[in-house]
């Protein structure tokens, strides 16, 4: 190993060891004590970060995910409190049906008027 080498070796035990909750002292101690010394502590830093990862998924899976927990809106919520949309049941709508287009004389688009705007832009 060489010098350079040594000391980035070194440095990440110390980073690691800082992860840890270890003082500086000790993470040395590791690294002065060999190489199958800093393997096993790097083995089983990284079993920790594993152990660590699944506890972190399985609590988010737990988590109930609604407007007040998330970023979803809270229309996104009704379906989840047992609610179905729309207007009370029985009544009965004020839309119009639409005819089939061989019914009709003129089909004609209409847009909000920012979607004008942005449509201007874009070309």
């Amino acid at each position: 190993m060489t010098a350079q080498s040594s000391g980035l070796w070194q440095g990440f035990l110390v980073c690691a060891a800082n992860l840890a909750g270890m003082e500086r002292s000790e993470a040395e101690a590791i690294y002065d004590s060999g190489r199958e010394a800093c393997v096993e502590f790097i083995l089983e830093l990284a079993g920790l970060a594993k152990q660590h990862e699944d506890r972190l998924r399985r609590l988010e899976e737990q988590a109930p995910h609604d407007s007040r927990t998330s970023s979803r809106p809270p229309s996104a919520d009704r379906a989840s409190r047992g609610r179905s949309g729309g207007g009370q049941p029985g009544h009965q709508g004020a839309g119009r049906d639409l005819k089939p287009e061989d019914q009709v004389d003129e089909i004609v688009d209409h847009y909000p008027e920012g979607m004008r705007r942005l449509r201007m832009s874009v070309r």
